[in-house]
């Protein structure tokens, strides 16, 4: 095995268990690889490794990969352990793809990126506690507290707001990966990923194969009955819109917010009879609006909630504590078009204002525009044509991962750092073999 200073400060000597992995490298270490030990030359590890680096240099395709680190073998076996000579070929990656779960490699990659957002907060709470330590008081905390009692019976400043208590959100949608559909010889289907994304930090939980689109809501039945979901906010579009999903959702101990379409009429005419008057004292309710100016378009939001049908649909959709009608206006090229939409949640009105509950309405596309979207656009996801086994899978999952590196370390356009990572490789690299922390 050959190594070099960088591998030396990397530190790969065998580690228990139960130590938490450090870096990228490690993690893909813990891959299971249920190939046969003979004729098994390179490691899952290592391979998962080689795939995840070609992808952040703009590769898409395994044939690609393999093309890729065959022109950098030479600085590439400086750094990472080889134990035979030459680089694996195409086949080596798809035979290694067939025999490893990409769930697994989903789950593991965002438990890493789970603790790693974990130290960062504690590292910021440290930080914060110390800063306000060596603040200088110039009244005792029992005075202060004193004067803002008194000020606030004044009515001088306003009493504390109510904190939104889900401190994350999640996401919970489908998506086809259409470069593994194919017409000849035979026609076969696209094959379909479901991603519980989270939204507050950024990066894909888990990610899961499902047969097809219509199995969907069934493999979401199933990912939440094995997800905790205390003290976390999870959202989904309107194929998700049942009472079993919602029931299961708060027996995960989290809440949900749902959007009320086709697929439920009587919810619909529910809650559109109820905001189809005009505010009144007689029937209370809260807004909330926003206004955004960008791309060309000017987007007004403006949100009606209320909890006046929380009685009448109880017996029917399960801890409802809010309806809400959202509209939007949007104007492009001067012309406007204006979008109604109703839904509802589980937040009560006393935690979840209203401006919380808009905001999280936008945060739930953030699965399509972080993940989805950049999947398919930056990094090739629809173009790559991988059809065979569970390599369009397997790619997704460390599609998935490189996009949590990029949010984690706040690259602020992607197309532009792969460009960087095409022209100095070992840079890469280093995001790959060291701790996330020595680079925040």
């Amino acid at each position: 095995m050959e190594k070099n200073e960088l591998l030396s400060r990397v530190k790969l000597e065998q580690r228990d268990k139960e130590v938490k992995p450090q870096s990228l490298y490690e993690v893909m270490q813990k891959v299971s690889d249920k190939r046969k030990r003979r004729g098994k030359r390179y490691s899952a590890g290592l391979l998962l490794t080689l795939i995840l680096l070609a992808k952040m240099c703009g590769e898409r395709t395994a044939k690609g990969v393999a093309k890729w680190v065959r022109l950098h073998e030479k600085e590439i076996r400086e750094a990472l352990p080889f134990y035979r000579p030459g680089v694996p070929c195409a086949n080596t990656y798809q035979s290694m793809s067939d025999h490893c779960n990409p769930r697994e490699v989903s789950e593991l990659a965002g438990q890493f990126f789970a603790e790693q957002h974990q130290l960062r907060e504690k590292a910021a709470q440290v930080e914060r506690g110390a800063a306000e330590s060596s603040a200088t008081v110039t009244t005792t905390p029992s005075a202060q507290r004193g004067n803002e009692q008194k000020e606030q019976e004044a009515g001088k400043i306003p009493p504390p707001a109510p904190v939104a208590f889900p401190q994350e959100h999640w996401v919970i949608d489908g998506k086809s990966q259409r470069g593994s559909r194919r017409q000849r010889p035979q026609p076969k289907a696209a094959q379909y990923t479901l991603g519980l994304y989270n939204a507050t930090r950024d990066y894909m939980i888990r990610q899961c194969e499902i047969p097809g689109k219509g199995h969907e809501r069934r493999a979401a039945l199933s990912l939440i009955e094995t997800t905790p979901l205390h003290n976390r906010l999870l959202s989904a579009d309107a194929l998700h819109t049942h009472p079993d999903w919602c029931q299961r959702v708060l027996n995960q101990g989290g809440h949900y917010l749902l959007i009320a379409k086709a697929n439920q009429p009587d919810l619909v005419d529910d809650i559109s009879f109820l905001f189809s008057a005009k505010p009144s004292p007689l029937f209370p309710e809260a807004s909330a609006q926003t206004v955004d100016k960008a791309h060309g378009r000017l987007e007004i939001r403006r949100l009606r909630i209320s909890s006046l049908l929380n009685e009448y649909l109880s017996p029917t959709w399960p801890m409802v504590a809010q309806v809400f009608q959202i509209t939007r206006i949007i104007t492009r090229k001067g012309k406007t078009s204006t979008e109604i939409s109703y839904g509802f949640t589980s937040l009560p009105a006393l935690s979840a204002s209203p401006s919380y509950v808009l905001h999280a309405i936008r945060t739930h596309w953030r699965i399509e525009n972080r993940s989805h979207w950049r999947r398919d656009v930056s990094l090739g996801e629809d173009k790559c044509l991988a059809a065979h086994g569970k390599t369009p899978q397997l790619f997704a999952a460390l599609n998935n991962t490189f996009l949590a590196l990029a949010d984690f370390l706040h690259f602020k356009n992607l197309p532009d750092k792969i460009r960087e990572f095409q022209a100095h490789p070992p840079l890469a690299l280093s995001f790959l073999l060291h701790p996330l922390s020595t680079f925040v």
